[in-house]
């Protein structure tokens, strides 16, 4: 095969194993990345559960965590299955390759050792001058001339051929083996953590089957924790439209109008970019109506999330705004903030201090105060979102870990 089409074949192939890289690698760089955020997610969960060892070892709030914990395993065995498949993909392709590359060089070699041994019974390579002399005219001298120089250049062309291709064969084996290698320890990862999900699943079904036991007491509480919603959320509905109101009933353009509108604005434009109220947490329940987690047949309702955090973990603004209340409200929720944020409002409770005022400005990240910890050892803070009294869900708004 000519050197030019050999070389311009074996280059359009080299750019189509090079496009498939490069987009096998963006989506496995991207894969490597949620898997990491995965993990520290799941050190975080461990950390904080850790620091919690006063915790009653049969309670809902442990369940909770474990479903959580559960689940974010759950997520990083799917992330490390997907990288695997990618691994495998991109070895096949490199076996394919290693193959096509292994046959080019031996069909290389062959053809350059056809043509040494085509020289050698023309006697070209031991006497190229007595090859020349022995023309009969000077035609044929300069048809044999012709002959050398092509030898040559064919010859010359067949050597960097086969050291292209053997380059290339080397470079493709050591990818090759450094993938294998990879896949091997994506394969003792994926063995690894599966154990950790099977020893969470059998604690969760420890806990699930002690807490069944309980039924009466968790229907009690049950009733007790739905009357402390209620009560919270007429709480902060109260707080809110009374703020509403306030706005409305403003005789004239108000001057605050257009910087609430620029608040209400930027906020939306922050859609899954907030920051997290804590700086360490997990949220341990999630927002809206959802199966109890031990009941059959019984549904419990959060109009905000629960963030599972650390003892005496700070409290923080998520945006700009301004403090329209500071709250006694009945326990677990303790004290309440609520800020606004033009026609938003974020709320805070289960705060065991406050270290802000109503109508005091602050910032994203700004202290506002402090989680309270129950007498089982839980931190947790209750974080709502809300535009004017319709309630959103926060994990719609703030950035993901």
């Amino acid at each position: 095969m000519p050197f030019a089409k050999w070389a311009k074949a074996l280059t359009l192939l080299l750019l189509c194993l090079g496009t498939t890289t490069v987009w096998a690698q963006r989506s496995k760089a991207e894969l490597e990345a949620e898997r990491a955020a995965s993990l520290k997610q799941i050190n975080e969960m461990s950390a904080i559960l850790q620091r919690t060892s006063s915790e009653k070892k049969n309670s809902l709030s442990q369940l909770y965590a474990i479903n959580r914990q559960i689940e974010a395993q759950e997520n990083y065995l799917n992330t490390l299955e997907e990288e695997i498949i990618t691994l495998e993909g991109e070895i096949t392709e490199l076996d394919l390759f290693i193959e096509a590359l292994e046959n080019d060089l031996q069909a290389l070699r062959e053809e350059y050792a056809a043509l040494l041994y085509t020289a050698q019974k023309a006697n070209l390579e031991d006497n190229r001058l007595l090859f020349l002399l022995s023309a009969s005219s000077f035609n044929d001298l300069w048809m044999r001339l012709n002959y050398m120089q092509k030898y040559g250049e064919t010859r010359r062309d067949q050597s960097e051929q086969i050291r292209f291709v053997r380059d290339a064969l080397a470079r493709q084996l050591a990818d090759a083996a450094e993938k294998k290698n990879e896949r091997e320890s994506l394969y003792t990862s994926q063995l690894e953590e599966q154990e950790k999900l099977t020893a969470l699943k059998e604690t969760q079904n420890g806990l699930v089957a002690d807490l069944s036991q309980e039924e009466d007491q968790l229907e009690a509480q049950i009733t007790q924790r739905k009357a402390e919603v209620e009560e919270l959320e007429n709480t902060i509905a109260e707080l809110v439209r009374v703020e509403l109101e306030r706005r409305n009933s403003t005789v004239g353009p108000s001057p605050q109008a257009p910087e609430a509108e620029e608040l209400t604005d930027n906020f939306q434009g922050n859609h899954r970019k907030l920051p997290w109220p804590v700086a360490s947490g997990f949220i341990s329940l999630k927002f809206g109506r959802q199966p109890h987690p031990v009941i059959r047949g019984t549904e419990i309702n959060n109009d905000g999330v629960d963030i599972r955090t650390n003892s005496g973990e700070q409290v923080r603004a998520v945006f700009d705004g301004t403090v329209t209340s500071v709250a006694v409200v009945p326990p677990p929720y303790h004290y309440a903030v609520i800020i606004s944020h033009g026609d938003y409002f974020t709320v805070y409770t289960k705060l065991k201090e406050v270290t802000v005022k109503n109508g005091q400005r602050v910032m994203a990240r700004d202290p506002i105060g402090y989680v309270f910890t129950n007498n089982e050892g839980v931190a947790e803070l209750q974080f709502q979102v809300r535009r004017g009294t319709e309630l959103l869900n926060p994990v719609d708004w703030l950035t993901k870990k």
